[in-house]
């Protein structure tokens, strides 16, 4: 199943200017969320690679995964940025260095 992650990072914005007191900037707050998400993956990633304390499951890792990806989106499409443009735009970059 092919998901649109512009539709759902437009949703969660939404979701989370709502959530938020209206004395706190928006865009600060999404940039936060990136690294919080970004260091929940990791720690995801430990406990499943490395069954560091706890034994983690792959299932947990891609549950980070998606709300680093969705918080990245939102991110970017508060921010005006078309984040689909930029990562096809670094494949071909990258593809170029093969």
């Amino acid at each position: 199943m092919l998901i649109n992650v512009t539709v759902v990072a437009k949703d969660h914005v939404e979701r989370v200017r709502k959530a938020i007191p209206a004395t706190m900037p928006l865009l600060p707050y999404l940039a936060l969320k990136v690294s919080e998400e970004t260091g929940e993956a990791i720690q995801a990633f430990n406990r499943w690679y490395f069954a560091l304390r706890t034994k983690g499951t792959l299932a947990e890792l891609g549950e980070e995964l998606a709300d680093t990806v969705i918080c990245a989106y939102s991110l970017a499409e508060e921010a005006g940025l078309d984040l689909n443009m930029y990562i096809d735009e670094k494949d071909r970059i990258l593809r170029r260095r093969e």
